[in-house]
């Protein structure tokens, strides 16, 4: 906390120091001074480090949107591959299902086939 009051101090209003040093002795103006003198140094050495912490950030932000642009271009890559994947698959069950209708087909005729072989064989016996 003592810090804190530390800090405070050093950032100080300009309406906190007097407009004109007219009415001081040279020792008021010359404590007068040194507090804006300090009051300053702390004020720039606060936006030195805002200036380096924005910097910092930006940079941050950049590295942010670029794994998120890589990110994005995986995504529609996998997208993609995912669509590429259920076309073949696709494809794959078409041509099983032509295949499985053209087996149905030669099922038909071997049964077809046996039905008149069996039609011989039982006109044989009678």
């Amino acid at each position: 906390m003592a810090t804190s009051d530390k800090s405070n101090a050093r950032l100080r209003s300009a309406t906190d120091f007097p407009k004109t040093i007219e009415s001081f002795d040279p020792s008021e103006a010359n404590k007068f001074y040194e507090e804006m003198r300090d009051c300053l140094i702390f004020s720039n050495r606060s936006r030195s480090q805002l200036i380096r912490r924005n910097e910092e950030h930006k940079q941050t932000i950049l590295k942010v949107k670029t794994d998120f642009d890589h990110l994005q271009g995986m995504i529609s890559q996998l997208k993609k591959d995912k669509e590429s994947l259920a076309e073949g698959n696709q494809k794959v069950i078409t041509a099983l299902e032509l295949q499985i209708g053209t087996m149905s087909g030669h099922l038909d005729k071997l049964s077809s086939a046996f039905d008149s072989v069996s039609d011989i064989g039982n006109a044989s016996q009678q």
